[in-house]
């Protein structure tokens, strides 16, 4: 018997909302030595499977992917890109990923750090030498793992730092990083560094980091560091909206009980683009597949993509709580040990990923709503591609 089980509760990119990731087993699953057929991806169609899901929890869409080291096993995608509309989705329409963009900034810090751009103990002061004194010893690998005292509301502890991001809006995300930084460390820390608390805030930080030392923005290094090199071709930033906002779904908004289609081109249709590095990214489900493999294969022993160092210390929890981006749930029976578990949502997608190297699994999946019917359909999605054996 599987039975559901919540294990961490994390605050969304957007105000008034929240992550959630779920225990989906307590059996013990090992890997099947049956090879599928060889197929080009999208490998196995689940889409008949996602439709059941979808019905019962009644999202707009539902998709989602299983990949092993070396292939997709399977992927899907089932319902419209818009509530009442006609617009069918497939399985290469792009998903907003939320705080899930967390573990792909921690990917490019690793990618940073292994060729010496950057350092793991790097502290905040060495870039922002006038933080206040509380920020002093507060590192980058601190601020990954949510223990960098930075606050767990941007909107709740500084109002005026977010306001300011939404009408900078997307004409200078560098410059509206930078700002946040020097507003965020010109007061105190919010809780003594150390203590996990997840935080937005932190990883914007890293990005404001990252951006002043390279002299590049976080989007740029991203793409030059993490997606190209993995050919995960057809991610981007904010909502998807390529070649033209009707050519993929929409985020839907919870009003009232009543899911409502927001235009990726509106403003309010996502959180401020100066965000990034804490939630901004959408992938297709086989190229966020595809990303989830390049941790599979690093915890197999392979240093191509990532240095022994750099993949334990992405891949270790803290031994505290479970932490977004870097930290692993400890002692998973249907996972055979640790597995990374990241929820994201801006508060119109919701996505789920589950990353398993005791099994050499990953699971991702998406829909594009952000209720609690979301997160059940998404974690439903994954039961069921544990109950097939996937």
């Amino acid at each position: 018997m599987i039975r559901l089980l919540p294990i961490a509760l994390l605050l969304a990119c957007g105000p008034a909302s929240e992550d959630t990731a779920w225990v989906t087993s307590t059996e013990t699953t090992t890997s099947s030595s049956t090879t599928l057929a060889e197929t080009e991806p999208p490998g196995l169609d689940i889409s008949s499977d996602l439709r059941a899901i979808r019905n019962l929890r009644d999202v707009p869409s539902l998709a989602a992917a299983i990949v092993s080291p070396t292939e997709v096993l399977a992927t899907g995608a089932n319902g419209k890109r818009r509530d009442g509309e006609s617009t069918k989705v497939t399985w290469e329409d792009a998903y907003h990923l939320g705080s899930v963009t967390k573990v792909f900034t921690a990917m490019l810090v690793a990618r940073l750090a292994d060729a010496g751009s950057i350092r793991w103990d790097h502290a905040i002061r060495d870039t922002f030498p006038n933080a206040d004194p509380a920020w002093e010893g507060v590192t980058i690998e601190m601020l990954l793992r949510h223990e960098g005292g930075t606050t767990g509301s941007i909107p709740e502890t500084h109002d005026d730092l977010w306001y300011d991001l939404f009408v900078a809006g997307d004409t200078d995300v560098m410059a509206a990083r930078a700002d946040l930084a020097a507003g965020l460390l010109a007061t105190p820390t919010t809780q003594d560094p150390g203590l996990p608390v997840y935080s937005n805030a932190g990883y914007i930080l890293v990005g404001a980091i990252l951006e002043a030392e390279l002299d590049t923005s976080w989007e740029a290094l991203l793409q030059a560091e993490v997606l190209d090199p993995l050919e995960l071709w057809g991610c981007g930033f904010g909502p998807p909206q390529m070649p033209t906002p009707d050519d993929q779904p929409w985020g839907h908004q919870d009003a009232g009980g009543v899911l409502v289609s927001m235009d990726p081109t509106d403003p309010y249709a996502a959180n401020p683009p100066a965000i990034g590095p804490a939630g901004t990214l959408h992938c297709p489900m086989v190229d966020w597949g595809r990303f989830t493999q390049a941790h599979l294969i690093a915890a197999n022993g392979d240093t191509t993509f990532l240095s022994t160092d750099s993949a334990t210390r992405l891949q270790t929890s803290n031994g505290t709580e479970f932490t977004a981006g870097m930290g692993w749930v400890e002692g998973q029976p249907w996972a055979n040990g640790p597995a990374l578990a990241m929820s994201g949502s801006n508060t119109m997608w919701f996505a789920t990923m589950w990353i398993a190297p005791g099994i050499d699994r990953a699971y991702v999946t998406a829909t594009n709503a952000g209720n609690i019917n979301a997160t059940l359909a998404t974690n439903d999605a994954v039961l069921l591609a544990l109950e097939l054996g996937l």
